[in-house]
C-alpha cells in the first residue's frame, strides 16, 4: 500500500516540524521575557520603544478583569451611584438552524443564503505518535 508508506513519511515529517515549532516557541518566549524586562510600562498597558536602527518594540501588558456581576449589582442597590456594569445584546448566525433551511426548506434557504458568506478555514491535521513500549 503506497499511500500508507507515504503517509508514514509525512507523519514523521509533521512530528519533527511540530517539535521544531515548539522549541522555537519556547525560545521566543524566553527572549520576549528578556525584552519585556528591559522596557517597563509604568502602570500603562503598553509602551513602544524605537531603537536607533529603526526597529520598534511594543511591549503590551494587558490586564484582564473578571467580575461577579450579581454581586456588584447587589452592592450598588440602593445607592445613588451608577453601577459599572454594561448590558449588551448580541446577534449571531445559528449555523444549525441555517443549515436546517438548506435541507428542509431550500426555497427559503436560497433567500437567506444571499446574506451569508461561507468560507473554509485553515485545514487542521492532528497527529498522535504511536506509544513507545
Amino acid at each position: 500500500m503506497e499511500s500508507d508508506s507515504e503517509l508514514r513519511i509525512l507523519a514523521e515529517r509533521l512530528l519533527t516540524a511540530k517539535a521544531d515549532e515548539a522549541e522555537a516557541r519556547d525560545r521566543r518566549i524566553v527572549v520576549e521575557a528578556q525584552v519585556a524586562s528591559l522596557i517597563p510600562t509604568d502602570g500603562a498597558e503598553s509602551k513602544t520603544v524605537t531603537l536607533s536602527n529603526g526597529f520598534k518594540i511594543v511591549v503590551k501588558r494587558p490586564i484582564s478583569y473578571k467580575a461577579d456581576i450579581p454581586g456588584i449589582l447587589n452592592c450598588m442597590e440602593g445607592t445613588e451611584y451608577p453601577s459599572p456594569i454594561e448590558s449588551k445584546t448580541t446577534h449571531s448566525l445559528d449555523v444549525k438552524g441555517y443549515e436546517w433551511y438548506r435541507d428542509q426548506k431550500p426555497e427559503m434557504f436560497a433567500k437567506l443564503a444571499k446574506f451569508v458568506t461561507v468560507k473554509p478555514l485553515k485545514t487542521s491535521v492532528g497527529l498522535t505518535p504511536p506509544k513507545v513500549k
